[in-house]
């Protein structure tokens, strides 16, 4: 049983979600691991793009509290969190990613999206206090400065959101969302040639979602 759940995780590192999924459904039922079944196949939903199944896994798993390890607890709340930003549920998301904040406090992934749910529901205030956590954490992360470009975008200040932009491609020249995000500022401020080199180097790292765009805005 624990080689089985033991070979899931394996299956998951691998991509091998599916086949992930096919051996812990086989395992839900037994209860004394349940609560590892349930947070390794939240974690195959949600590699697989099945985020409401993985919401659905992690809220679960918070039905009794008590059961869970702090890690387990932790990922609970993180999972079902997370599922829900990708959604852009960010109201929703909130109570979820401030209890894995806190019991997580030093974590800078938690903290960096803290600081975009907060931004997404017009709380820049808050938002600033955990980019401000994030970089006492780690002083020069290339995600920092994405989130601080985004926050001064959203308020309008296209100048610092610019100097933010460029300073986390400067630190992760690979980072296709700061392109990607950079680019709208080049729109804005009227540099349609700046915009299209950025929308077509965010293209070539992945972000396929903007290949329309890219024809409409670029290529007329």
């Amino acid at each position: 049983m624990t080689d089985s759940l033991t070979n899931s995780t394996i299956l998951i590192a691998q991509g091998r979600n599916n086949e992930a999924e096919t051996i812990l459904n086989s395992l839900i039922k037994h209860k004394e691991i349940r609560n590892d079944v349930l947070m390794y196949r939240c974690q195959a939903y949600y590699q697989m793009g099945e985020y409401n199944k993985a919401f659905e896994d992690a809220n679960e798993m918070l039905k009794d509290r008590k059961t869970l390890t702090d890690n387990q607890k932790y990922n609970a709340y993180w999972n079902a969190g997370v599922s829900l930003v990708i959604q852009s549920k960010f109201s929703e998301s909130l109570q979820y990613i401030e209890k894995a904040q806190k019991l997580r406090s030093k974590e800078l992934k938690t903290n960096q999206t803290l600081a975009l749910v907060y931004m997404n529901l017009n709380r820049f205030d808050e938002s600033m206090k955990y980019i401000k956590v994030c970089r006492k954490i780690s002083p020069n992360h290339f995600g920092n400065y994405k989130l601080l470009g985004q926050l001064h975008l959203m308020k309008g200040d296209l100048n610092d959101a610019l100097i933010n932009y460029d300073k986390s491609i400067s630190l992760n020249p690979n980072y296709g969302p700061a392109y990607e995000n950079r680019a709208t500022v080049k729109l804005k401020l009227n540099d349609k040639e700046g915009a299209c080199s950025d929308l077509k180097k965010a293209l070539s790292l992945g972000l396929t979602h903007l290949t329309s765009f890219i024809d409409e805005t670029c290529n007329n």
